[in-house]
């Protein structure tokens, strides 16, 4: 017997159950809608226990001489009763994966389980009555594993390869990794429950080779759920960035009545003034007031329409003063209150998407607008270093404790009396600058805080 090789073998074949239950144990699964999450205990306790099992028997296998001759007989039916109950958890699994993978006629599987279950205590009970102790152990041992070994383990091999197909066809990318798992456990199935360790090393050898294949196929079908818990935060930051920008267009509504009020009262008031006019030349003046305002109302009207519309990131040459101008006509009606100091006039172009850029703005210079008093100074300016140029919002409002700064880019994080803030305008707005390669930072400076977004330079071309 080469004990160095029986060591190395059921050490390998243990710890290879022992990380499918861990594997399944340490993954986050609580938030899936995945059904076969319900199974996964199973499989988890199967492959804790059997790990136990296997390292076991090779404690057995390297030290039964040693045992004394009275223990002998206790030995043999432990190793029964360990075997029995690794792979009743196989059962379990195998039970839960029938409703799982939906198959056809699911009553008449389950009813086929118990009535096994049933026929295997009533054979051992009979051969108990018939048989010596010694060979009653040796044909318990060889009936459990053709039930549940090879029983157990193939009917859950097959109902997770039916799984992992279903899955497959659906789009997950992870089905066939369930599939490739079902047809591993099968074969375990195969080798632990028709073949006898008896024939020699290497049938240990082939079940270990089996388990490590589900190890390695578990892993990557268990990797679905990170992919789907990806899906769920970007669809929570979607809607997060909706109600975010929801909350914005609120915020500019009252202003934007006001905007669109006084052109359309001007063109009202110069429509009263023209039905008084003897000639059309006489009104040609009121005329082209007319056609000024409601140019203007029809403006901001069609800057509150693009600043609302989602759509997907897309990048092109930006001319950021433009950005900031447009920026400024959505907030016009608040800006009034303050001393705004725009010195982003000339043509600034970088490598962005224009709408996405206006909403880090429009917030930005809302945040700076939130925290200056009415009167107060908001400074708007530009920096190019190399090929990247930096964007300053600056106001002179009470600043921020440094120890605080990164905290305002938490989820939910505010500043502002309750009601007033959704928490999730900057943590948003550093989330579209990142898409734009860039970098969204906040510092303290003499009289307030400056906003620092710094972008990819781009060319008009």
């Amino acid at each position: 017997m080469n004990v160095s090789l029986i060591f190395i073998v059921y050490l390998i074949y243990g710890l290879a159950f022992f990380s499918i239950a861990c594997a399944i144990a340490f993954r986050n699964v609580g938030f899936s809608n995945l059904a076969i999450t319900k199974a996964l205990p199973a499989l988890a306790v199967f492959g804790l226990v059997h790990a136990v099992h296997e390292w076991s028997e090779m404690y057995w296998l390297l030290r039964h001489h040693h045992f004394d001759p009275s223990l002998w007989h206790v030995g043999q039916v432990w190793r029964v009763i360990k075997l029995v109950f690794s792979y009743l958890a196989m059962v379990w699994f195998a039970w839960l994966m029938i409703d799982i993978s939906r198959v056809k006629r699911s009553h008449l599987f389950k009813s086929a389980i118990v009535a096994v279950l049933f026929s295997y205590v009533a054979l051992m009970y009979r051969h108990w009555n018939l048989l010596d102790s010694q060979e009653y152990v040796s044909q318990a041992a060889l009936i459990t594993r053709w039930v549940f070994g090879f029983g157990a383990s193939t009917l859950a091999g097959i109902l997770l390869i039916v799984y992992g197909g279903n899955k497959q066809s659906k789009g997950l990318d992870g089905g066939r990794y369930f599939a490739y798992c079902g047809i591993a456990l099968g074969c375990y199935g195969i080798a632990a429950g028709i073949l006898k360790a008896d024939y020699g090393l290497w049938v240990p050898m082939l079940r270990t080779t089996m388990a490590l294949a589900m190890l390695v196929f578990l892993i990557q079908a268990l990797k679905v759920f990170d992919e789907e818990r990806e899906r769920q935060i970007a669809a929570q930051l979607t809607r997060a960035m909706k109600a975010e920008k929801l909350n914005a267009i609120g915020q500019l509504t009252t202003g934007i009545a006001h905007e669109i009020k006084t052109p359309l009262a001007n063109a009202t008031l110069a429509l009263d003034l023209v039905e008084r006019q003897p000639s059309l030349e006489d009104a040609k003046p009121l005329l082209g007031r007319i056609k000024k305002s409601l140019s203007r109302a029809s403006h901001i009207s069609q800057e509150v329409l693009q600043f609302g519309r989602q759509k997907k990131t897309e990048f092109e040459a930006v001319d950021l003063s433009k950005v900031v101008a447009s920026t400024l006509d959505l907030l016009a009606f608040r800006a009034r209150q303050y001393r705004i100091i725009n010195s982003v006039v000339e043509p600034v172009w970088v490598h962005g998407d224009p709408i996405k850029l206006e909403e880090v703005l429009v917030n930005l210079i809302g945040n700076a607008m939130d925290a200056s008093e009415p009167g107060g100074r908001i400074s708007l300016f530009v920096e190019q270093c190399d090929e990247r140029v930096r964007l300053c919002v600056r106001d002179n409002g009470p600043g921020i404790e440094p120890h605080e700064l990164e905290k305002a880019f938490t989820p939910f994080y505010t500043s502002k009396p309750a009601g007033q803030g959704t928490g999730l305008g900057l943590v948003i707005s550093r989330e579209i600058v990142e898409q734009h390669l860039g970098e969204l930072s906040l510092e303290n400076h003499a009289s307030g805080l400056q906003a620092w977004v710094c972008l990819p330079g781009g060319s008009e071309t």
